[in-house]
């Protein structure tokens, strides 16, 4: 893997799959370097979502082309404990819809994608996932972080994988972002967990 790029952790609602229309509920983006090479990942993602509108959630993980990066979902020889799907906007691929990963012809890599999370009743319907989150988003001056039960250690990370600051916060503090030009930036834990952010003035 050459690193310096990011992937994305994405949920999708549908009311029928694999045959249903995915609509991109939240996405966040974890910046990988080639030290990351052979490690696991741990990616929080939340949403808010109307079960009546998506009685189903598909969670995937975005990929650019493998050519530019040499990234691909690690794997093991133990097959997959629950049915597993593949799709790619790259029409050599041949895979525009998802395709069960236990009917193609690579079906020897078994993809390792653990998926685990817990559903909180909001309303009638409405189920939430996890918890951290960072505010104000966009900001021009300060972010804080809600639901960090201990201080973590972090690193900022722009959008080509460039480490542009690091430090230590906890639910109380505030991080300054007043020297981060305009942009999209990656707030990385030590303990995997990774925050998109906005500055914008």
């Amino acid at each position: 893997m050459s690193g310096g790029f990011a992937v994305e952790a994405v949920i999708f609602g549908t009311n029928s799959f694999p045959l249903g229309t995915l609509t991109e509920i939240e996405a966040v983006s974890v910046p990988l370097e080639s030290s990351d090479s052979e490690t696991i990942k741990s990616v929080p993602i939340s949403a808010n979502v109307d079960a009546s509108v998506y009685p189903i959630l598909v969670v995937a993980i975005r990929v650019p082309e493998y050519n530019s990066t040499g990234f691909f979902i690690g794997s093991n020889d133990s097959g997959e404990s629950a049915p597993s799907y593949l799709s790619s906007t790259f029409a050599s691929c041949y895979l525009t819809n998802p395709t069960n990963a236990s009917t193609l012809t690579t079906k020897q890599n078994h993809y390792v994608l653990k998926v685990s999370g817990s559903a909180e009743v909001l309303s009638t319907n409405q189920f939430y996932l996890n918890k951290l989150n960072v505010y104000p988003n966009p900001t021009s001056n300060s972010i804080q972080i809600t639901g960090l039960t201990k201080t973590e250690k972090y690193k900022i990370y722009n959008v080509q994988g460039k480490e542009m600051s690091y430090g230590v916060v906890s639910s109380t503090n505030k991080i300054d972002i007043q020297n981060l030009t305009n942009g999209i930036y990656f707030l990385k834990f030590d303990g995997g967990n990774t925050l998109k952010f906005i500055k914008s003035n």
